[in-house]
């Protein structure tokens, strides 16, 4: 970065088995009837053994034990582990929201809620996740890394503060998982309880301003000047309905230097709109960090977020 010395340097801070179900009409039971007696004829077979591998059959619609595999190529930056399980598949399995499941992977059994959002259980506690954004079922710890708590991959930071797994010592694929029901509906109070949500339209929060609606504030402190730290929502990424109100704001703030906890580099580029923002225009840290705030890894970047901070302060 030039040195400048009429330039005011301040800062931004953001986060970001098999189901077989028998219905047979009475006209179709009438032609089964034939069909067995037929067999039993020509097999010698008696009625009581068909009976009997008819309960085979019938008893699999009960089935509730889901059968599946960690797909380790789709473990996030987060350390979130997708497993080969539909959502679909769950729902027709007779799984929802707010019930308590058994999951077993890796000589671990884990009982955790079946949720659909990571915030759905408390900060630093797991749950099997049907999560709008993804076909298949994930297993997550709020606020937290689940590939590394239970031991399934190690993260590696790369110099562009990408990442990368790599299976545990020991770990081999494929890593089987089964999930079991265990208690129907037994997390649903809890459940009901973290469920507060927010819309994404601007017209339904009349009484705040468009810096309060992108949750774009100063932070102010002991030994933080005042208009030199500020967070945001993100300012490119118009998921939530705030981005460009939150572009507006570092722009009037006359914000000179962004510090992305989220994402890398490449991902901020790539993202759409990005050319378009006053966002693209100023310097940004790009520190790709993970939610687990207690991680070696969050710690460090911390520490270098901070330490280019004050090195920028100095050489003001």
């Amino acid at each position: 970065m030039a040195k400048n010395p009429e330039v005011m340097y301040n800062f931004l801070i953001y986060s970001q088995g098999l189901i077989i179900k028998r219905i047979l009409s009475k006209k179709l039971r009438g032609i089964f009837s034939i069909i067995f007696s037929v067999a039993i004829a020509l097999t010698s077979c008696t009625f009581l053994n068909i009976a009997e591998e008819y309960k085979i059959y019938a008893a699999q619609e009960d089935v509730e034990t889901l059968l599946g595999q960690v797909e380790f190529d789709k473990i996030s930056d987060f350390g979130n582990v997708s497993i080969s399980i539909s959502k679909n598949k769950a729902a027709k399995a007779g799984y929802e929201a707010g019930d308590i499941v058994t999951v077993s992977f890796l000589n671990q059994s884990l009982t955790i809620p079946f949720v659909t959002n990571y915030n759905d259980v408390d900060p630093g506690e797991a749950g099997l996740i049907s999560y709008a954004d993804y076909d298949n079922l994930l297993l997550a710890v709020c606020m937290g890394d689940f590939a590394t708590t239970y031991g399934i991959a190690t993260k590696t930071t790369l110099d562009d503060n990408s990442c990368e797994w790599s299976l545990n010592e020991g770990v081999s694929e494929p890593i089987e998982v089964t999930v079991e029901k265990a208690e129907k509906q037994g997390y649903l109070d809890e459940y009901k309880i973290h469920q507060l949500s927010y819309t994404t339209q601007r017209e339904d929060y009349p009484n705040l301003s468009d810096e309060e609606y992108a949750n774009f504030r100063e932070v102010t402190t002991t030994g933080i000047g005042k208009g030199i730290l500020y967070r945001s929502a993100f300012p490119i990424d118009d998921s939530k309905g705030r981005a460009k109100y939150a572009d507006a704001a570092i722009e009037k703030a006359g914000v000179t230097i962004a510090i992305n906890l989220s994402n890398d580099d490449d991902t901020i580029k790539d993202m759409d709109g990005y050319s378009n923002t006053y966002y693209s225009t100023i310097d940004y840290i790009a520190l790709n960090m993970a939610l687990d705030m207690q991680s070696d890894e969050f710690r460090e970047k911390w520490r270098k977020a901070l330490y280019i901070c004050r090195k920028i302060r100095e050489y003001m």
